[in-house]
């Protein structure tokens, strides 16, 4: 009597783990956090790029300072970024220090990628497939990984912004499109405007989103157009002007000085100094071919470039156009 007891608990406990692990797989993507989370628990700051230093003074004076007297880059010269340093700058005020801030910031852009990714990925799925939950999720689980964790994504953890902008991408997507096919869904038009603001702590990042708003809608019209439902464009125009309208109204204490900005042909507010030592390292190592090849890689002066003394060096010199021209093509 006791064998058959033990298999029926067994079975019992194989299936609440089966159902668990079905309605949670989401967990799965916890694991690949782990192995980043790992190499920078060690104590330290990571002294480059989009992260604040609040709590080292004569760093962030000499090096993020916003007066001008301090010269250099600024890093705190766009004023959409104004939010998230003072949310740091009172999570400071309660022991939240430069160590566990910037790491901080690094797990969540990957946290973000891995789920913003694939709980869009099952929304936008979710109609269009009905027999294949679990085959659905585990593309899901994939897809994640691979958008959280490729070359580009590690290569822009340094460029914060842009890289967070880069993360709830798939959600803002999900959220412009259910807001314009369902109009009066409000929650989607508050997230898409929510979406929006945080990406724009990013210029690039504040067209591209237009371009995705724009491309979306753009997309529903067209549909529209050929199934001849002249009614629906309306009800399509409607949440576009109302994402742009409150997008307008909550971001309007950076737009303002930026349009001031522009009529004085000023490239943006707060800008820092431009002098003949800036110039020289912007310009270090650039010129039209490597800057096609993105070799020189901007502010970075550390690029190998090869010597044109070694037998190679033509080698190196077309092996290096390679690239670019299949992204290109």
């Amino acid at each position: 009597m006791s064998a058959p007891r033990q298999d029926s608990v067994s079975n019992t406990l194989q299936s609440k783990i089966k159902n668990f692990m079905n309605k949670h797989l989401y967990l799965l993507l916890l694991i690949p956090l782990v192995f980043v989370a790992y190499p920078i628990a060690e104590r330290g700051i990571s002294i480059t790029g989009d992260f604040p230093y609040l709590d080292t003074p004569d760093y962030a004076f000499n090096r993020l300072g916003i007066w001008r007297d301090s010269g250099g880059i600024n890093g705190f010269e766009l004023l959409p970024r104004f939010p998230v340093i003072a949310a740091w700058y009172l999570l400071g005020l309660v022991g939240i220090n430069s160590d566990l801030a910037t790491k901080s910031m690094v797990l969540l852009g990957f946290l973000l990628s891995s789920f913003t990714f694939y709980f869009s990925f099952l929304r936008f799925f979710k109609d269009k497939f009905t027999n294949c939950d679990l085959a659905l999720k585990a593309s899901a689980i994939m897809g994640s990984i691979f958008y959280a964790y490729n070359v580009w994504s590690f290569n822009r953890v340094h460029h914060w912004y842009l890289w967070i902008g880069y993360s709830v991408l798939p959600l803002f997507f999900i959220s412009v499109y259910f807001s314009l096919k369902n109009p009066k869904s409000w929650k989607y038009i508050l997230l898409s405007v929510f979406l929006w603001t945080l990406a724009s702590s990013t210029p690039h990042m504040t067209v591209f989103y237009a371009i995705i708003l724009g491309a979306v809608f753009l997309v529903l019209i067209l549909n529209n157009i050929h199934n001849r439902k002249k009614e629906g464009y309306i009800q399509i125009i409607k949440p576009l002007l109302s994402i742009v309208l409150f997008y307008i109204l909550v971001n309007f204490y950076w737009i303002y000085p930026y349009v001031l900005a522009s009529q004085s042909q000023i490239l943006a507010p707060a800008s820092y100094e431009l002098t003949e030592e800036s110039m020289d390292v912007l310009n270090q190592g650039t010129n039209f071919v490597n800057t096609f090849r993105i070799l020189a890689y901007w502010l970075n002066s550390y690029v190998d470039v090869h010597s044109d003394n070694l037998s190679s060096f033509y080698l190196w010199l077309f092996a290096s156009f390679v690239v670019p021209i299949i992204a290109f093509s």
